[in-house]
């Protein structure tokens, strides 16, 4: 996961149907998508503000979990 200032870059591996969750850190999921091919780009800067929070990425090949500071 590649962080910038207003969007998450997924570019490792993503397989399609891959389920991205982001979490605040009080556990409350704020945003949901679907990967729908080998690398997807989240904007987050219209969606969540600077802070602290969960990446959490499940597909075929597990489930993955990465703190982000925005």
């Amino acid at each position: 996961i590649d962080f910038y200032q207003n969007y998450l870059d997924f570019l490792n591996n993503i397989s399609k149907n891959t389920l991205i969750d982001i979490y605040d850190v009080m556990g409350r999921k704020l945003f949901c998508d679907v990967a729908t091919g080998e690398s997807c780009v989240v904007e987050v800067g219209n969606v969540l503000s600077a802070g602290l929070y969960i990446v959490k990425v499940s597909g075929k090949e597990g489930v993955r979990t990465q703190k982000v500071i925005l």
